[in-house]
């Protein structure tokens, strides 16, 4: 049979340059200097009738990065997020810095992550219907008082923005359901600018962002970790064939860069399934020993060693 390279057919064995960050809990506050670097929000949070919402918890996100957290079907991953008691009381520990300030309803005992299906998302807002800002200095605790918020899609930001949309889609063309979608504004950055809303029955997704340029990336669902779980499925837009061992793809990223009022259809992204390591490797072996496989095409790098069969 004829040889060929890994890098025309094989799935990556490590997609650690994908990591997405989902923040899950509450750092652990180290004593005496460190302490001293960090600041504190605190408040109550209350509805637009001034009725307290809890339990829940609240989720910080930098202002002084991108434009507002939450675009009703497209929303980014915090750098905080704190728990709700039943008081309505929240306090929580962030780096020295301009904060916008969502919250999401849901009760004790569930753990923090994305909003699921149902659930609402509110954000705090100024008189003039703005999303509000929150400022914090190093070392200081600012008590907000009663912090009140509302749905997105009322906030005067949102007329500023363009829509994509699209299917994400399984290998053989089928639409993945409840799959996310990600706009990254870097494609190196670790965690992602928004992420969509769970897509529908048939794949369908849509994205609404701040005006920009954004690559995207779907995966089944998100992790505590970020990193994507051997054997599930992912894409990138621009990516239409798996890539080759170690992560290393021979088709470019692709990206989309919107105006206010634009709006792309028919984005679709064709996700595939990350090989489990050990699988793999007993695959690539028997391919070696079977002579299917140059091994001169093998990377350098590839973390793949086994009886001296790969070297």
């Amino acid at each position: 049979m004829r040889k060929t390279t890994l890098l025309n057919y094989l799935f990556p064995l490590v997609m650690s340059f994908f990591m997405v960050s989902q923040a899950a809990s509450q750092p652990q506050m180290a004593g005496g200097e460190e302490d001293q670097n960090i600041g504190r929000l605190t408040g109550v949070i209350v509805d637009e009738s001034n009725k307290i919402i809890a339990p829940g918890f609240v989720a910080l996100f930098k202002s002084e990065k991108y434009e507002p957290h939450d675009y009703g079907s497209s929303r980014r991953s915090p750098e905080m997020i704190a728990f709700i008691r039943e008081d309505g009381r929240f306090t929580a520990p962030v780096a020295p810095g301009s904060y916008y300030l969502g919250v999401i309803p849901r009760k004790l005992g569930k753990r923090p992550g994305p909003p699921k299906k149902g659930e609402k998302r509110l954000s705090a807002f100024t008189p003039d219907g703005k999303y509000r800002i929150f400022h914090v200095r190093k070392g200081e605790t600012v008590d907000l008082g009663r912090v009140t918020v509302r749905e997105p899609g009322q906030f005067r930001e949102l007329s500023r923005f363009f829509t994509v949309t699209g299917r994400v889609l399984d290998e053989n063309g089928k639409g993945v359901a409840s799959a996310l979608v990600m706009a990254k504004i870097r494609y190196e950055d670790p965690k992602p600018s928004f992420i969509s809303d769970p897509a529908g029955p048939d794949g369908a997704y849509s994205l609404k962002l701040p005006p920009g340029k954004y690559y995207f990336i779907a995966r089944q669902s998100l992790t505590m970790a970020g990193r994507p779980d051997p054997g599930s499925p992912m894409g990138v837009l621009g990516q239409t064939k798996p890539v080759g061992i170690g992560g290393k793809s021979d088709e470019p990223p692709a990206f989309i860069v919107g105006r206010p009022g634009d709006h792309f259809e028919h984005v679709d992204i064709t996700m595939f399934k990350i090989p489990v390591p050990e699988e793999r490797r007993r695959e690539i072996e028997a391919q070696v020993q079977a002579n299917r496989i140059d091994k001169s095409s093998l990377p350098s790098s590839l973390p793949l060693k086994s009886r001296g069969i790969m070297r």
